[in-house]
């Protein structure tokens, strides 16, 4: 207990310690009625006590020493130290997550009197010996000690008390003590107490947290300089004698333990004041600082493929998954759960949520679901492994759809620490197997950024070649052109020189070889003009017609308003078809290819339109110049999915549009051959020029005055 002034109970004389030459006033006061509940351990702390008494005894006996000496010497008191917050037994203080409080602490002494000095004290040393021998230690209960100023075999502590002259802190251990938090020198007395063998007393002071608080729980060591005061009453029978093993003084047993003491009665009373030196006691206690649950998980799942979240087939696919962490503290025990969806390659349906439950659909989607041990999340990003590894080849049909719904407890707390909002957050990918459509063009050139002749610079500037490439088996395929690729603007995804991008010059040298300009860090972004040749020519129509190609003359200019082109026999003729409205194709148009006397009977069509071009799922290959003011549509629907134009088409001669829209999905994209892989195939064939030239000779409209031979590439 802590010494107030009022309750002092009584002023002893000043007593001079011979030992220290100073002088100090003992303040007595009654030791507090407290028992073994009130100190660490409880009650196996009292047995152990009465334990060490027990074995002080018996190692003084074994050491030669008198029954006597054995008890007087170091089986009679007891005691320990501790620190707490009030004096009882706990050793463990809670404060909140975060504080900086001040904690008012008390060190603590617990004066323990022994099993050989409780009550009865009238027994001789001979049957306290034996009772040692039989029994050792007693159980630990409370209960009163001998009667002092009584005949007892063993020195009566009338009170003790410490003055604390230094605190301060082990290293490594957390905070400090508070300047001017206690009383340097200042004396702490519990005086005699004959209704219990517990006697304790105890002085404050201040401990400080460190700067940011306490945010996790820690062990705290004080080290404290304390001077111990005791004070005995005896018998001054020469026959008896005691020492006081801290100061070092003694009284002699004359007699050796002679078993007659005579008369006592009439002695005088005796009183020794025990001033021991400086002492360091190590006292270690426990803060316990319970850690709000304020974090704030945020699950993320991702694909080996992101950002375009397509895999082709056969393509290694990983998906990894994290978690984001928010929070002040991190987080531990927490369940993760991964469900893994895979959809049918028919299915064109949402792509699955948290909501949907992992089962499986026949015709719909197959789901497995992990639910992995618990995992800890440190503040930050940390990886949450699925077992097994989430890692694969896609070798499922073109449209089968890959979904990883991925969750965790995401948790938010208030300010003291008390879940308020469990739930699951979840984050959701998904990857479809997919190739990108491509299209070669064999034999001739790409221009893009020119514009029809009509008067002026045919020059229009960024206008981009901007394809997707795939990955197969580990190789970059895309699409490109034989020859060379111009462009107004940047060029990417595309190869010149019949080599495949793959994604910078450094990485695949010789993709933009014939890229014009090929010199900077981007391909393409040519300055050069180009003017469309424009093959259509206004005049009166027939209006809108279905057209056979087959059956036109020789030689004939057909003009229609809006016009179908089909055949029904291969093409033997030349001729020009010119549409003010729209174009539209319905079936192979191909040139015939039984061999012709001279280049000038070569078959030959040109098809004109002011409005769009749209060639038919159904036509699969057409031959001829095809030149619109509009968009030339490679098919008549938009795909959606690996079913919609499934067909190749192959174009042999040339395509002049303002622009063209590729809807082809067919191309064998694992081929090794271009012409088999590509959607659309462009073939730019000698008949093309050759037949106009032969003509042209024919009627006497070009002479031939001299040829080079040039290289056909590079």
């Amino acid at each position: 207990m802590m010494l107030k002034i009022k309750d002092i109970k009584l002023v002893l004389p000043v007593l001079i310690a011979a030992s220290l030459l100073s002088v100090f006033l003992f303040f007595n006061t009654a030791a507090s009625a407290v028992n073994y509940a009130n100190i660490p351990g409880g009650q196996t702390k009292a047995k152990a006590l009465d334990t060490s008494c027990y074995s002080n005894y018996w190692n003084a006996r074994n050491g030669g020493n008198t029954n006597l000496k054995s008890v007087t010497n170091a089986s009679a008191y007891n005691g320990f130290d501790w620190i707490s917050t009030t004096n009882t037994g706990s050793t463990d203080i809670s404060v909140a997550y975060g504080s900086t409080s001040d904690i008012s602490l008390k060190v603590n002494h617990l004066d323990y009197i022994c099993a050989v000095s409780l009550k009865p004290d009238t027994d001789s040393l001979s049957t306290i010996d034996t009772r040692m021998r039989a029994s050792g230690a007693r159980d630990g209960h409370d209960a009163s000690p001998a009667l002092w100023k009584g005949f007892n075999n063993s020195p009566n502590r009338t009170f003790y008390g410490f003055g604390l002259y230094g605190l301060g802190m082990r290293v490594g251990s957390v905070g400090s003590i508070k300047a001017g938090s206690f009383t340097q020198g200042a004396q702490v007395i519990s005086a005699r107490n004959d209704s219990t063998r517990f006697w304790m007393v105890s002085t404050g002071f201040i401990y400080k947290p460190p700067a940011g608080g306490l945010k996790t729980s820690q062990d705290v060591t004080i080290l404290a300089t304390i001077r111990t005061i005791n004070q005995y009453y005896y018998r001054n029978n020469p026959k008896f004698g005691w020492e006081i093993s801290c100061s070092g003084k003694k009284w002699n047993d004359n007699n050796n333990g002679a078993s007659n003491p005579g008369s006592h009665s009439s002695l005088p009373d005796k009183w020794f004041t025990d001033q021991c030196g400086n002492q360091t006691l190590s006292m270690t206690f426990h803060i316990t600082v319970p850690v709000p649950l304020n974090y704030t998980l945020t699950p993320n799942v991702t694909s080996s493929v992101d950002p375009s979240k397509y895999v082709t087939p056969g393509q290694p696919l990983t998906f990894t998954y994290k978690v984001d962490n928010a929070g002040s503290v991190g987080a531990s025990g927490i369940t993760k759960t991964i469900r893994k969806f895979k959809l049918d390659a028919t299915y064109v349906g949402a792509s699955p949520t948290e909501n949907d439950t992992c089962s499986n659909v026949p015709g719909k989607w197959t789901c497995i679901q992990l639910t992995a041990g618990s995992q800890a999340y440190a503040i930050g990003s940390t990886q949450a492994d699925p077992v097994p590894a989430d890692t694969f080849n896609a070798n499922d049909p073109i449209g089968t759809r890959y979904c990883r719904v991925f969750g965790v407890n995401h948790s938010e707390t208030n300010n003291s620490g008390t879940l308020v909002a469990p739930d699951m957050r979840w984050d959701t990918v998904c990857v479809t197997v997919e190739v990108y459509p491509m299209v070669y063009f064999n034999y001739g050139d790409v221009w893009v950024g020119g514009k029809y002749n009509s008067g002026g610079s045919c020059f229009v500037d960024s206008q981009q070649i901007y394809t997707a490439s795939n990955v197969l088996g580990g190789n970059d395929v895309s699409s490109n052109s034989l020859y060379g690729a111009l462009a107004t603007g940047s060029i990417r995804g595309f190869g010149s020189a019949g080599v495949t991008w793959k994604g910078s010059a450094i990485a695949s040298p010789g993709f933009d070889s014939l890229m014009f300009a090929n010199t900077g860090a981007t391909p393409g972004t040519s300055g050069m003009s180009h003017c469309l040749t424009d093959f259509y020519k206004a005049g009166a129509n027939l209006g809108d017609q279905v057209v056979d190609v087959s059956q036109l003359p020789d030689g004939s200019v057909n003009h229609y308003n809006n016009v179908t082109l089909t055949t029904s026999a291969p093409i033997t003729r030349n001729t020009r078809i010119i549409a003010d409205g729209k174009v539209t194709i319905n079936s192979n148009l191909k040139y015939d290819q039984t061999p012709v006397g001279s280049i000038a009977s070569l078959p030959r069509l040109i098809v004109a339109s002011q409005g769009d071009i749209t060639i038919n799922n159904a036509a699969q290959e057409i031959d001829g110049v095809y030149q619109t003011h509009g968009v030339l549509y490679t098919c008549t629907a938009t795909p959606v999915n690996a079913a919609s134009c499934p067909t190749q088409l192959t174009v042999n001669g040339a395509v002049i549009a303002n622009h063209v829209a590729f809807r082809r999905t067919g191309g064998a994209v694992g081929s090794p051959l271009r012409s088999a892989q590509a959607a659309e195939y462009f073939n730019f064939t000698p008949d093309t020029i050759l037949g106009n030239y032969g003509r042209s000779i024919r009627a006497g409209q070009i002479q031939t005055d001299q040829e080079t031979e040039l290289p056909p590439r590079y």
